[in-house]
C-alpha cells in the first residue's frame, strides 16, 4: 500500500527496517521516502540503517532520509550520487538530486538540469526536477532553464527560475521569447522576469505584451 501512496501504513514499513532480509530492508527504505507520515518513528527507523553493512541498503535509507528533509541523510545520499554521476539520466539519479536539493545541496545540479529538458520523461517525474532545481537557485542551470523557455507547459516556471537566478545573461533569452508568444501565462512570466533583472527595455516589453494579450 505504501508504494502506492497510502502514507498510513508508513509506521508498519518502518517496522520492517532493522531486521530480516536486505532486500526487504532495501525495499521498505526506498518507499519511506515516497510517504512523509510517520515523523520521528519513521526518519529514526532509517537512521538506523545508516550503519547496515549493506552499501546499497544505506544509499537507500540515506536517500529516504534526504527527501524527508532530515539532515542524517545528507552523507550518503552525496555518496549515492556520486556513484551515479556516470549515468545522470537514469531515475536513480534523478531521485539522489531530488533529495540533495531538499537539503540544499546543488551537487545534484547537472541530473536535475538534464531532467528538466527530456520532452520523453514523464510529467511527474519533470515535475520534481523543476521543483527542485529551482529551490536550489543554482547559477550553473542557466543554460538550462533557457532551453526550457521553448518547452509550452513549463516555459511561465523555467522564465520565474531566470527571473529568481538574477542574471543578466538571461535577459535576451527572455527577450527572444516574446514574439509570437501564444499563451498569455507565459508572456507575463516573461515579462515579470525581465522586470526582476532589471532589463533596460522591461518597460517597453511590458507593454508590448499588454498589446499582444488585449482581446
Amino acid at each position: 500500500r505504501a508504494e502506492q501512496g497510502d502514507s498510513s501504513v508508513a509506521r508498519d514499513v518502518a517496522a520492517l527496517l532493522g531486521a530480516g532480509g536486505v532486500a526487504v530492508r532495501r525495499r521498505a527504505a526506498r518507499v519511506l521516502g515516497d510517504v512523509s507520515a510517520g515523523g520521528d518513528e519513521v526518519t529514526d527507523a532509517l537512521a538506523l540503517e545508516l550503519t547496515a553493512p549493506d552499501a546499497s541498503l544505506v544509499r537507500e535509507a540515506g536517500t529516504s532520509l534526504a527527501l524527508r528533509r532530515d539532515p542524517r541523510g545528507l552523507a550518503p545520499t552525496r555518496a549515492a550520487y556520486a556513484a551515479l554521476r556516470s549515468s545522470p539520466e537514469s531515475a536513480d539519479a534523478l531521485r539522489a538530486a531530488v533529495a540533495l536539493a531538499r537539503l540544499g545541496d546543488p551537487a545534484g545540479a547537472p541530473s536535475l538540469g538534464a531532467w528538466i529538458n527530456r520532452a520523453d520523461a514523464d510529467d511527474a517525474l519533470r515535475d520534481q526536477a523543476v521543483a527542485a532545481l529551482a529551490s536550489l537557485r543554482a547559477p550553473a542551470a542557466l543554460d538550462a532553464w533557457v532551453t526550457l523557455l521553448g518547452d509550452p507547459r513549463l516555459a511561465p516556471r523555467a522564465a520565474s527560475a531566470l527571473g529568481e537566478l538574477g542574471d543578466p545573461r538571461a535577459i535576451a533569452a527572455l527577450r527572444a521569447a516574446i514574439p509570437g508568444q501564444r499563451y498569455p501565462i507565459t508572456l507575463r512570466a516573461v515579462l515579470d522576469a525581465l522586470i526582476s533583472l532589471d532589463a533596460p527595455d522591461a518597460v517597453d516589453r511590458v507593454r508590448e505584451g499588454m498589446v499582444a494579450t488585449d482581446p
